[in-house]
């Protein structure tokens, strides 16, 4: 019987090990901070009673351009966003968590940096080849209208997020749980900090254990955006978005992994920075004995232009 019981165990370990866990991380154009794009949801939720606290840090910089018939874009900005995020279970198979934001749009610090990083890799420059390094613009122009002229930096709090999520199915090898959130209009419209609506989401999260080093996260989701913000003539009512994690353990604490995150276009234009996006992120997590987990990833444009050149992801994770 004791035997069984380790032998139990051991696979239960194995599994926790394996588990892929998403970057917390989403599109960080400054345009869609307040529309209720999805950062991940846990597709395992933490046991009834238990706590779990993110901290997750976003660090992007921004040089984009778009001219069209009737449109001229121009964002050269860098910006960071800290958000807390707060799990607690109520019940077995019922959580809730809160998102509390904070972001900061200024200008530049790292556009030397990217240029090199650029130029290492051949990536593609952009606008970025075409503006002066550190500077601070976001301007969009549509028909004879200025929309957007912001000259000055900006922060404070982001729009807050209330989720609640519902655990369909569980096992060692995969996991699934379906969450509705609700994010209410706390930042400021005119700071880019929020779209001053509600927007109201659906999300489908999953986990797979593909063997013993490999293991998969993916999530699908739709958004209800709320009518607001300075571009709410042209937005749609639906934005949809996916995202999936490749996670590889190298060690039982030391994981790699791979994330692409996509979404649909959030509103009705021709600038690819208001068009959909898809986003990779690369890097990996350390799992601490005392079961804090620290991520760390880099974030490319893939379709470049739609949003930022380079984003800095970085997380805490503890439960309790």
């Amino acid at each position: 019987m004791h035997c069984a019981r380790l032998v139990g165990l051991c696979v239960l370990l194995a599994a926790a090990q394996v588990s892929a866990e998403p970057f917390l991380t989403r599109d960080q154009n400054v345009l869609l901070g307040g529309d209720a794009l999805p950062l991940p949801v846990p597709s395992d939720l933490t046991p009834a009673g238990s706590t779990r606290i993110d901290i997750a840090v976003n660090w992007s910089s921004t040089a984009s351009s778009g001219l069209t018939a009737g449109e001229a874009l121009l964002i050269d900005i860098e910006s960071r966003e800290v958000r807390v995020l707060i799990e607690h279970s109520l019940l077995n198979r019922y959580a809730v968590r809160l998102q509390l934001p904070y972001r900061q749009v200024t200008a530049g610090v790292l556009d030397g940096f990217i240029d090199g990083w650029h130029a290492l890799l051949g990536l593609p420059e952009g606008a970025r080849k075409f503006l002066e390094r550190d500077q601070f613009q976001i301007g969009y122009v549509r028909g004879a209208q200025t929309i957007l002229n912001r000259r000055e930096p900006m922060q404070g709090l982001g729009d807050i997020v209330l989720e609640g999520g519902y655990q369909v199915w569980q096992s060692q090898r995969s996991s699934g749980a379906f969450w509705l959130s609700l994010e209410a209009p706390s930042g400021s419209e005119s700071k880019l900090l929020g779209n001053g609506t509600w927007d109201a989401g659906i999300r489908l999260s999953g986990r797979n254990t593909l063997s013993a080093r490999n293991s998969a996260y993916w999530q699908a989701g739709a958004t209800l955006m709320g009518s607001g913000g300075p571009l709410m003539q042209w937005q749609k009512d639906w934005a949809f978005s996916g995202s999936g994690t490749y996670d590889f353990s190298a060690t039982p604490a030391l994981h790699l992994k791979a994330q692409i995150d996509a979404h649909s276009a959030l509103y009705k234009s021709g600038v690819d920075f208001l068009g959909k996006a898809t986003i990779l992120t690369v890097g990996g997590d350390y799992r601490y004995a005392s079961g804090l987990r620290l991520d760390i990833g880099i974030s490319e444009d893939i379709e470049v232009g739609a949003s930022p050149d380079v984003n800095f992801c970085f997380s805490l994770s503890q439960s309790f």
